[in-house]
């Protein structure tokens, strides 16, 4: 929200780096009318933005980034990331967030950003060397590994309709 870009780039300009930031959303701006333009990504072809999909009969919840249509009528399931690298974990991620989804999304894209470097890439699921049955079934050993988290989740929900009012 307004409030907390507001602080972010109060705290920004305190530590002495608004140049640096105002480079770096410059490029992230030009990067995202890149990225968008390449992929065909446009206000009419864009479904869900930063939605919440959860499944509790395995018990985990996230957020995606990005759902879209394209041309062909494909259904993409994407999340952004910033950083230097696409990882494995990012996949795990996104395949996590197609499986809770309502929709079955056709392919699945990690939109890398990455401000230090200067650049940016698109990694999807059609070019991915792990197959993401493969990579569902790591999903499930972590959640396995975790136990039973009901209580934990009981204590997330609740904190989160707080905020939301």
């Amino acid at each position: 929200n307004g409030a907390q870009i507001s602080q972010a780039e109060a705290t920004i300009r305190a530590a002495g780096k608004q140049t640096r930031y105002e480079e770096e959303a410059a490029f992230v701006e030009t990067a995202w009318t890149q990225l968008a333009s390449q992929r065909g990504i446009t206000t009419g072809s864009v479904l869900a933005v930063e939605s919440f999909v959860s499944d509790p009969t395995v018990g985990y919840a996230g957020q995606f980034d990005l759902m879209y249509v394209e041309e062909d009528l494909t259904l993409v399931l994407a999340d952004i990331k910033t950083g230097r690298a696409v990882y494995e974990k990012d996949k795990v991620q996104l395949v996590a967030y197609a499986a809770a989804s309502q929709h079955s999304p056709d392919r699945l894209e990690v939109l890398r950003v990455d401000p230090d470097q200067q650049e940016w890439e698109v990694s999807d699921s059609d070019s991915w060397a792990e197959d993401p049955q493969l990579l569902w079934g790591k999903f499930l050993e972590a959640r396995t590994a975790l136990g039973d988290i009901s209580e934990l989740a009981a204590q997330i929900m609740d904190e989160s309709a707080a905020e939301l009012g």
